[in-house]
């Protein structure tokens, strides 16, 4: 086996912890499993950084509809109560 698959069995939970605790005493085994896994939490915390900048867009988004809502809602009402000499 080589050292990506013996990687991956672990993660997936198909390996016992006194045989991970073996494997992670080889010296070259644990260099090539900590740079898997820095590796792995640098993708995940750029897939989180992603979806958090397509939600605050979102909201962004929400936020400015309401606010072009809102205007369009107080020109109407504004433009109904004004005097009929001022109406457009």
């Amino acid at each position: 086996m080589n050292y990506e698959e013996i990687y991956d069995c672990i993660v997936t939970g198909q390996v016992s912890s006194d045989r991970i605790a073996k494997y992670l005493k080889d010296k070259s085994f644990y260099k090539y499993w900590r740079k898997r896994k820095e590796e792995e939490e640098e993708i995940y915390g750029q897939k989180e950084q992603r979806e958090l900048d397509e939600s605050m867009k979102e909201a962004f988004r929400q936020r400015d509809e309401r606010k072009k809502k809102k205007q369009r809602n107080y020109k109407t009402s504004t433009i109904k109560y004004l005097p009929k000499h001022y109406a457009i």
